[in-house]
């Protein structure tokens, strides 16, 4: 738990690896979990996010496209691919802004999931062409993560590398090192 108080469903979140694959996602909180991305901030309100979700037939064919380090996914009963491209979004001075939409996007996504007792983890190990390719994505869109969606399991289905991830403590960087002041490299004084 952070020495300095931060809402609940940041305090909770943690990219968890045990899935209870036995356990299907009703349909209301995959509504929840979308309607919340869709009302993430964007510039100038321009949406540039599409999520391709997998829970049927789909779902086979994306997890034949993770890398062997991520096995623990296929376990989860849903995936959604979060897809963009650059014109999508605004591009001002030369800085594309779909990918940092996108990802405003995602962290929404990802806190109303902890709000429905769901794990949401999302990754970048996976062949992104053979995923563009098992769900028809147009090969000017990119998939920037997958996010693996689910209610918690055992960690029985966990290897040993895996388990100590699951187990270790959230840490973070010290604020002296990701927050300046003033300037770059200053301190808070």
């Amino acid at each position: 738990m952070p020495e300095i108080p931060v809402h609940r469903l940041i305090s909770a979140r943690r990219s968890a690896r045990a899935f209870d694959p036995r356990r299907p996602v009703e349909d209301e909180k995959i509504s929840a979990i979308l309607e919340a991305a869709r009302w993430a901030p964007s510039c100038a309100n321009r949406q540039s996010w599409r999520y391709v979700v997998c829970r049927g037939s789909s779902l086979a064919a994306l997890r034949d496209c993770l890398n062997p380090g991520n096995y623990w996914a296929v376990h989860a009963p849903l995936i959604a691919a979060a897809v963009t491209r650059s014109d999508l979004g605004c591009r001002i001075t030369g800085r594309d802004y779909a990918g940092l939409d996108l990802g405003l996007s995602m962290e929404s996504l990802i806190l109303q999931c902890v709000a429905e007792g769901l794990i949401g983890h999302p990754i970048a190990g996976f062949d992104e062409e053979k995923a563009k390719t098992a769900l028809a994505i147009p090969s000017d869109h990119r998939i920037f993560a997958l996010i693996i969606v689910g209610y918690p399991g055992s960690e029985d289905i966990l290897d040993e590398t895996a388990l100590a991830k699951e187990k270790a403590p959230r840490t973070r960087l010290p604020p002296e090192e990701t927050v300046f002041w003033e300037g770059w490299g200053k301190p808070r004084t």
